[in-house]
């Protein structure tokens, strides 16, 4: 391979962020193979960016998203030697470019998508099945809790954050949207595949008081608090259909007893996105 062959790799590497990792450059003194071993790890991370990232590079294009990774990567280069979790500090990265609507409206995408690559890594659990839930009496949400899967997240934002992601998902999306208002994502894996979903008027504050092992009725007096639209039947019924609930808290005193209720396991049944 030739010098001006090596060069044209390099510039690959460096800026193409799903460029192929370029050939071996024979006969090089040890400096210039530092130098490329250097620019193929930090294209290696740029690409990395670029697939956790994906809708927010299509958001902002190729061209700004590769000045902003590179940036990125020159800036927090990874502490440990595997790329699982690098970037999780990206959308934070992305705040502190700028204060505007835009900068905050792309890191908010940005919380989507990490949020996304936690709950693949999550550990995993198995899901009570709908019929599970119909066991709890409304007299007895006083008592009772859920204890939600592992790979739960919640993620909030001022603008249709999930309705845009959602729309970028294949080739032909991205169109205008009808209304611009806040909007709330619920992010799962309770199976193979990452979910996404849009949750109902009150849902994140209801969902994030069931997080840190509030009672129902408790959860749902939060959640109505925060937005008197909520629906507890509609809420309840999102969380059967999104295969969330791994189990039930009963809280006795200052005791928390936690168990599963065993029910025969049905088909996956998918929340309607």
């Amino acid at each position: 391979m030739n010098a001006f062959a090596g060069q044209e790799n390099l510039a690959a590497a460096l800026f193409d962020p799903l460029a192929r990792v370029p050939a071996a450059i024979a006969d090089v003194d040890l400096r210039a193979r530092a130098d490329f071993r250097h620019a193929s790890i930090g294209a290696f991370l740029i690409r990395a960016l670029a697939a956790r990232y994906p809708v927010v590079r299509r958001l902002i294009g190729d061209d700004s998203f590769l000045d902003v990774a590179r940036r990125f990567v020159a800036m927090q280069p990874p502490r440990l030697p595997i790329v699982q979790h690098f970037g999780e500090t990206f959308p934070h990265y992305l705040r502190s470019l700028g204060d505007s609507a835009s900068f905050e409206y792309v890191a908010d995408i940005a919380e989507l998508e990490a949020a996304r690559a936690r709950a693949y890594h999550s550990a995993d659990a198995s899901p009570l099945d709908a019929q599970a839930l119909p066991f709890l009496s409304t007299a007895r949400f006083n008592e009772y809790g859920v204890v939600l899967h592992p790979s739960v997240a919640l993620v909030a934002s001022r603008f249709p954050i999930v309705t845009i992601w959602r729309a970028n998902q294949t080739d032909i999306g991205g169109g205008k949207l009808d209304r611009w208002r806040p909007e709330a994502a619920l992010i799962a894996r309770p199976f193979l595949d990452v979910d996404v979903l849009l949750l109902p008027a009150g849902g994140r504050a209801f969902m994030r008081a069931l997080s840190i092992g509030s009672t129902i009725a408790a959860a749902a007096a939060i959640a109505t608090a925060d937005d008197p639209g909520f629906d507890l039947d509609a809420s309840l019924t999102m969380l059967a259909e999104a295969n969330v609930v791994v189990g039930f808290d009963r809280l006795a005193g200052m005791r928390t007893e936690r168990f599963a209720v065993r029910t025969p396991p049905l088909a996956p049944r998918r929340w309607t996105r």
